[in-house]
C-alpha cells in the first residue's frame, strides 16, 4: 500500500509541478523571454513548458493581439500559477530576448552532461567524479583540470555551462 501511495505522489508531483524536476535536471535558466516575440521553441525552453503548451501559448497571443502583461500567461491551459512562478522572472514585454538554458556542472546528471556537444560517457563519468571528490567545481576553468577534456572540448562547452553552489545533501 505504502508502495502504491509512494507512485502517486511521484506522478502527482510529475504533472503538477514539473518545473520541480527541471530545476534537479542541472539545467539553469540565464536571460529574458520576450513572451510577444518568441517562438513556439523559444517558449518550450521554459521548465514545465512542452509544445503543446508552447503552441497554446502562441495560439493564446494571436487570438489577443499580444499580451498586455506576464501574468496573462496563466490563461493560458498548461501554466498554472506556481509553474509561471517559477519562470516568471526570465519573462518580458519589451526588448530582445536572450534566453539560455546552460548546464550547471555542480549539479547536472550523466544524462543532461552528454546533451554537452564532445562530452562521451567517459567524459560525464570524469566531471562526476571530480566533483565528488573536490566537493564540486568552483570555476569553470577547473574543467580543464580533467584529464579527459581537452582545450577544444573545453572551447566548445565553457559557454554552455554554469557554476552554482553545491547543494548539500541531507
Amino acid at each position: 500500500m505504502r508502495k502504491i501511495l509512494f507512485i502517486i505522489f511521484l506522478a502527482a508531483n510529475f504533472f503538477l509541478c514539473p518545473s520541480l524536476l527541471y530545476a534537479d535536471s542541472g539545467k539553469v535558466l540565464r536571460g529574458v523571454l520576450n513572451i510577444d516575440t518568441a517562438s513556439e521553441n523559444d517558449f518550450a525552453m521554459l521548465p514545465g513548458i512542452g509544445n503543446i503548451t508552447a503552441h497554446r501559448i502562441i495560439k493564446f497571443r494571436d487570438d489577443n493581439g499580444g499580451f498586455k502583461n506576464l501574468q496573462e500567461m496563466t490563461r493560458v491551459e498548461g501554466v498554472s500559477q506556481k509553474l509561471f512562478i517559477s519562470f516568471k522572472d526570465h519573462l518580458t514585454l519589451t526588448g530582445k530576448s536572450d534566453l539560455k538554458v546552460l548546464i550547471d556542472i555542480n549539479s547536472a546528471s550523466r544524462e543532461t552532461l552528454l546533451t554537452l556537444p564532445r562530452i562521451s560517457e567517459n567524459k560525464a563519468e570524469a566531471i562526476i567524479n571530480y566533483r565528488k571528490k573536490h566537493e564540486g567545481f568552483s570555476r569553470i576553468e577547473d574543467l580543464m583540470l580533467i584529464k579527459e577534456i581537452d582545450k577544444k572540448g573545453y572551447d566548445e562547452i565553457k559557454e554552455l555551462v554554469v557554476i552554482q553552489p553545491l547543494r548539500k545533501k541531507k
